[in-house]
């Protein structure tokens, strides 16, 4: 591979424009050609190669099923204990907006019997007047009858 075209390769390399064609073709020139490259570029070559051959062990499955399985239970009672919470919180706060809504309420009825008995009372008060008015404008009718009635008497 001639100069130009493997550090365009190595170029679109670190862009990461590469196909997986172009980095088979740069890994096997890189491979041969290792006095080419940088300090830094052949220290991650090699970290890369070195990663590419680490494995699991066999028991790395079993363990971690392990440490889920033991979480699985405590997460299950965070999560009653946290809902839990929540229903009771929940429920304070249902409970206490009955009792402001009953409270209200009663306030409000007891403003409405007021408010009647008032009303009643102001009723009954004017009734009575108007009743004492009545007798009032008959006997001023009646004074007036009479006057009238003196007056033709002393007419005639």
């Amino acid at each position: 591979m001639d100069f130009k075209n493997k550090s365009s390769l190595l170029q679109k390399y670190w862009n990461g424009e590469t196909n997986l064609e172009e980095e088979g073709r740069l890994k096997k020139s890189l491979s041969n050609q290792k006095e080419e490259l940088s300090e830094s570029e052949l220290q991650y070559f090699e970290q890369v190669k070195q990663f590419s051959k680490l494995e699991m062990s066999p028991a790395f499955e079993q363990q971690f099923l392990s440490a889920i399985d033991k979480k699985e239970g405590a997460t299950i009672r965070q999560l009653f204990f946290r809902h839990a919470s929540t229903i009771a919180a929940s429920l304070l706060l249902i409970i206490a907006s009955m009792v402001g809504f009953s409270t209200w309420s009663a306030h409000q009825q007891a403003e409405e019997l007021a408010a009647r008995e008032a009303f009643e009372t102001a009723k009954h008060s004017l009734l009575l007047m108007s009743s004492k008015l009545n007798k009032g404008t008959s006997a001023t009718y009646k004074l007036s009858k009479f006057t009238s009635t003196q007056q033709k008497i002393k007419t005639n």
